[in-house]
């Protein structure tokens, strides 16, 4: 009987340890979620498995945000980037080099299917090959060709860095890009710079695009225009668009302190040895200071270099003529442009159309214009003497036997005496007179600048006009054309002789 107790306790004890086993069991695989497996590998979001089954710390899609290190109070950029939805993820079978990291494309080589790169944190250009099996494609993620890649867009790219072959590239979507900046500003010493009222953080190693290939930022001036490309706030792409080169103006001791323009905008007064940098292009560049001008225009190519020699224009260039006026009777007084000139010396003027006029008391004053084109000319004036009424005859008074008496009528002055103080003039009566104008055959005859009409083969053309001063035009037309018109100022009334006769001496 105590036996069978005994053997019963120990049963007894035994089930409770089993069950106790059992439910130890069971609370561990229910907080393991297993079911005896071993627990596969967690990959990590957004990561791409290597062959060892160890994810990389690549991201495939968008990069992971980063926080901004923009210094304190930088105005936010205002210009919009892509949109920053995430990439398509990449295939299985794509394939993955031993070097992965963010590039700048500087450009493609389709015949020999390189894609040139610079890696700014490594600071170095690789050029990389690419093939049908390599795995490029927009920052949506769609498939693309090598190349359509334009230079200045920044990618993800994974390559081998023994051979230099490109397993894939991948444009990002989260860079954001100013296109064709003008209004910009280097701020070297800070390592920033200033696009409109913005202010932007220049990366380490900025990339440098131009059709040139990369350039130092230290050489970009103001003039140039720039596209500009970053993350964040902080740049990491300059392409140029239009470069400039340097003006330099030569023998310009003359023109110091006169003003220098292009396409007639100023761009500064002149100084000694001056030299100014102007954008890439063709310009009409003009330089003045009091009487000398000039002006050339060039074509400024990218760095070039273009120099103007001021010299040729630190003289006078306007032209000048000598004219003779052989002037008919002598002691009249010549003006030309309302100055009085000597008339026994040839006059010295600029090529062109000049006023001249020709006076002399009791003559008509002759006026008109002549046109200076050549070295030397001469020109032939002969002044009219003023008409006068022609005096009424007196009767001869009977002859008389004293021998010292005048025999025959007294004569009479066949014109009035100038006086030195003329009188003030009378109005003119109303009405008009029909006068004979004679000269040459077949000339043109112009009253008060208006054409009255051509003389007959006589040299005569009878015209109308109103009693008052009045000025006749001669104008004759010969082989080389017509003549300088010769004017004469007439006073026309009531008792004026009904014929005008004019000199014909050439």
């Amino acid at each position: 009987m105590k036996n069978s107790l005994k053997t019963t306790k120990v049963t007894f004890i035994l089930i409770m340890l089993i069950g106790l086993i059992i439910i130890g069991l069971s609370v561990y695989a229910g907080l393991n979620g297993t079911t005896g497996k071993k627990p596969s590998p967690t990959k990590t979001p957004g990561s791409t498995p290597t062959s060892s089954g160890r994810p990389t710390d690549r991201p495939t899609g968008k990069p992971a945000d980063k926080p901004t290190d923009k210094p304190a109070g930088t105005p936010t950029p205002t210009e919009k980037p892509l949109p920053t939805h995430s990439q398509a993820p990449v295939p299985s079978g794509a394939q993955n080099g031993d070097t992965t990291a963010d590039a700048v494309v500087m450009s493609v080589d389709p015949a020999n299917k390189t894609v040139k790169v610079y890696i700014p944190e490594k600071d170095i250009y690789l050029d990389l090959g690419y093939n049908g099996a390599t795995d490029i494609r927009t920052a949506y993620g769609n498939v693309m060709s090598a190349t359509v890649l334009t230079p200045a867009s920044i990618a993800e790219v994974s390559y081998n860095a023994a051979d230099r072959k490109l397993c894939h590239l991948y444009l990002l979507n989260d860079f954001w890009t100013i296109p064709s900046a003008a209004n910009w500003e280097m701020m070297t010493e800070q390592s920033m710079m200033k696009v409109g009222p913005n202010y932007y953080r220049l990366s380490k190693n900025v990339a440098t695009v131009s059709s040139e290939g990369a350039f130092d930022i230290k050489t970009l001036e103001a003039t140039d225009v720039i596209n500009i490309s970053g993350r964040n706030g902080r740049v990491y792409v300059i392409e140029l668009v239009l470069g400039h080169g340097t003006l330099y103006l030569m023998n310009e001791k003359n023109f110091v302190g006169g003003s220098l323009f292009v396409d007639n905008v100023y761009a500064g007064q002149i100084t000694k040895g001056m030299a100014v940098n102007i954008r890439e292009g063709k310009y009409e560049i003009s330089f003045s200071k009091g009487d000398l001008n000039g002006k050339e225009e060039i074509n400024m190519n990218r760095y070039g270099t273009v120099v103007i020699n001021l010299e040729p224009y630190e003289q006078d260039q306007t032209e000048y003529g000598y004219v003779d006026f052989r002037i008919k009777p002598e002691g009249a007084s010549l003006f030309v442009d309302d100055f009085l000139y000597d008339q026994k010396e040839p006059v010295k003027l600029s090529y062109g159309i000049h006023r001249a006029e020709v006076t002399k008391q009791g003559y008509v004053t002759w006026s008109g214009t002549i046109t200076v084109g050549t070295e030397s000319m001469k020109i032939p004036i002969e002044l009219v003497e003023q008409f006068a009424p022609t005096p009424t005859p007196t009767e001869a008074p009977e002859p008389t036997d004293d021998p010292y008496e005048p025999q025959g009528p007294t004569p009479t002055p066949t014109r009035a005496p100038f006086p030195t103080d003329p009188p003030e003039p009378t109005p003119f009566p109303e009405g008009e007179a029909e006068i004979t104008v004679s000269w040459f055959p077949s000339a043109t005859i112009l009253v008060d600048g208006a054409a009255a009409g051509v003389t007959d083969n006589d040299g005569n053309l009878k015209i109308k006009v109103k009693y008052g001063d009045h000025v006749i035009g001669l104008v004759r037309t010969t082989q080389t054309g017509q003549t300088t018109p010769k004017n004469y100022t007439v006073t026309i009334y009531p008792d004026a002789p009904a014929v005008l006769s004019f000199p014909t001496q050439n």
